[in-house]
């Protein structure tokens, strides 16, 4: 794990290591949601009463802990650090003290978990550890959380559409769906591991991957916006989901338009974050980096995703150079055509993307119940995406509110 254990405060942690039989998605969804919490929370014999868990920065925890002998202990905390499928950090303040950091290391379809709790002193946690036996405590509710894993409802699948088979995974319950769409060169994880966690707590959430892309197979005809948007079209039915909200990054936002155009009837509100539907709306210079282009052009956080889930370089090579085809031949989308998009729709960029503000400013007047937000930071930063995220930012949180506020509008 990526924190090593502090020789000057050994004498007063408790600290667990445990592989777990699950991707980090199921966990983190296992340690951020009340309501699978209060099935694995506390030792063998223990029952949680949950009263309140604001999972944010500063927000407040509080449960009772049933004991097996009828006794109840009020526990309550607040959260001082969330990052998204990788670290929760929360101070307890009732009796006793304690800072617990949990860490999440991704491993495919398994999960490096610590949990370290920092007493306030060595006497502390002898006192702790001699009243309720803490360290075997911990050890099973480790245990639990391990057991419980496996009742939750799956969060993946495959569906054969339109001659591929279309990898999804499934997040968070009620609501009207809302479906990802990645970015170019990209799979679920490097384009939303910061966003997915933050919008299945608002809802069921459906992450898909394109043609070609991460998990999903490939078809011998050429990718294009408008055969995506005709996959996930198909998804949908498949998934017997008659309506569904819509958000897609960079060329997922592109797609995202198409849906809309080619399939109105299934669109309830659509995201378009640095979509496009002109090739004057890219920076100038964006389409001369094409022509010979290699895979060592693509970002090696985009590279190294890829061959996570999938490992084979033949695919990796196969999807590289039907991204770098898409865009060569990339066509304009005429604006009678996006004129008649009459779903609400929410157009973002960021002021140093590679779309100008303009042209997203452009669309959100184009298109009749268009909004515009225009965000600082470069491609893909205010969602955190693998290769413009940086440590503490806070833009993931941001995106998340406002995408979160016109859904529910």
């Amino acid at each position: 794990m990526p924190n090593e254990r502090n020789s000057s405060t050994a004498d007063r942690e408790l600290v667990i290591d445990r592989l777990l039989n699950a991707p980090v998605a199921l966990v983190w969804e296992a340690w951020s949601r009340p309501e699978h919490i209060s099935h694995w929370w506390g030792p063998k014999g223990f029952t949680t009463t949950m009263h309140l868990m604001e999972f944010r920065p500063g927000g407040r925890w509080e449960f009772i802990l049933h004991g097996p002998d009828g006794t109840d202990y009020d526990n309550k905390s607040v959260f001082l650090e969330i990052v998204p499928a990788r670290k929760i950090v929360y101070e307890h303040t009732s009796w006793p003290h304690i800072i617990a950091t949990i860490e999440f290391l991704d491993k495919g379809e398994s999960t490096s978990l610590r949990w370290h709790m920092l007493f306030d002193s060595p006497e502390e946690l002898t006192k702790v550890a001699q009243m309720h036996k803490a360290a075997e405590g911990l050890k099973q509710n480790m245990e639990r959380l391990i057991a419980y894993l496996p009742t939750i409802e799956p969060v993946s699948g495959s569906a054969a559409v339109n001659g591929i088979k279309m990898y999804y995974e499934r997040h968070g319950k009620g609501g009207v769906p809302l479906v990802l769409l990645h970015g170019g060169g990209s799979t679920i994880e490097s384009s939303f591991s910061q966003l997915l966690p933050l919008f299945a707590r608002q809802g069921e959430v459906i992450a898909v991957e394109l043609q070609a892309h991460g998990r999903t197979t490939d078809r011998p005809e050429p990718e294009s916006f408008e055969q995506d948007a005709d996959d996930v079209a198909a998804l949908l039915r498949h998934l017997h989901i008659p309506k569904a909200n819509l958000f897609g990054f960079s060329n997922g936002g592109t797609t995202v338009l198409q849906l809309a155009i080619r399939h109105p009837e299934l669109v309830n509100k659509l995201v378009s974050l640095s979509g496009a539907y002109q090739r004057e709306g890219f920076v100038p210079g964006f389409f001369e980096g094409f022509p010979g282009a290699t895979l060592e052009s693509m970002p090696e956080p985009l590279r190294s995703a890829f061959l996570k889930v999938t490992p084979d370089q033949q695919r990796l090579q196969t999807m590289f150079e039907k991204d770098v085809a898409r865009m060569m031949n990339f066509t304009d989308v005429k604006e009678e055509t996006l004129r008649k998009i009459q779903a609400p729709a929410l157009l973002m960029s960021s002021d140093k993307d590679v779309i100008i503000p303009e042209h997203t400013m452009k669309m959100a007047r184009v298109i009749p119940r268009g909004q515009l937000v225009i965000l600082p930071g470069v491609h893909g930063e205010c969602i955190g995406e693998v290769a413009a995220d940086r440590p503490g930012n806070p833009f993931p949180g941001i995106t998340a509110s406002l995408v979160g506020e016109f859904l529910r509008g």
